[in-house]
């Protein structure tokens, strides 16, 4: 009786599958409310169960210092570890990445959050002023300036810093058309804030 009952829920578990993942035909149109029902809430599978989203951009924060009145060129502070990583990658260097990696994430979202709550138009200076002030006080911000202030103290020691500038820069890859190109990457999106003193 035991073996009887197994085998019916069993019959009725691939007659299911297999009419959930039959093309569309008149047989699947007439019972495809019942096997969804059946299907999705515990047997569903998405692409995202076997692997992650491919990431479609690589979001940066870049930082450029100013010294008698002349800007310098942007810098990143994460190609450092991350030529260390592509050489050994079974270091600490992975979970470096990724924990400052988070700096730019979170400022990108605060800022995003921010200009929604104020929609300035592109002239109106005052609600530009207050949307770059409110940024510059966020704890986003100050998390980042703290981590820029490090990098610029580890690798420009003696140098004179009077004013320093931050921006978070996503890049895109090449499109297929431009693989033989030079290009580093296919173009790029920057928000770059406003330059304060150091």
């Amino acid at each position: 009786m035991i073996a009887l009952f197994a085998s019916i829920i069993f019959f009725h578990h691939i007659v299911c599958t297999i009419l959930y993942n039959a093309p569309i035909n008149p047989l699947t149109n007439s019972y495809q409310s019942y096997v969804t029902n059946y299907i999705d809430p515990l047997f569903a599978q998405r692409w995202l169960l076997f692997a992650p989203e491919p990431a479609i951009n690589d979001l940066k924060l870049w930082y450029r210092i100013k010294n008698n009145n002349h800007w310098e060129t942007w810098l990143d502070p994460l190609q450092p570890i991350l030529v260390k990583h592509q050489k050994r990658r079974f270091t600490y260097n992975a979970k470096l990445l990724y924990v400052y990696g988070n700096i730019a994430r979170d400022l990108n979202i605060k800022n995003l959050l921010i200009t929604s709550e104020f929609p300035c138009a592109g002239t109106d200076k005052i609600c530009l002023e207050r949307v770059s002030d409110s940024l510059l006080a966020s704890p986003e911000f100050t998390l980042a300036k703290k981590y820029v202030k490090q990098d610029i103290a580890k690798y420009f020691p003696h140098k004179r810093v009077d004013s320093l500038q931050i921006m978070i820069i996503q890049l895109y890859p090449k499109q297929f058309s431009e693989r033989h190109s030079n290009k580093p990457f296919g173009y790029a999106h920057s928000v770059e804030f406003k330059p304060i003193s150091f």
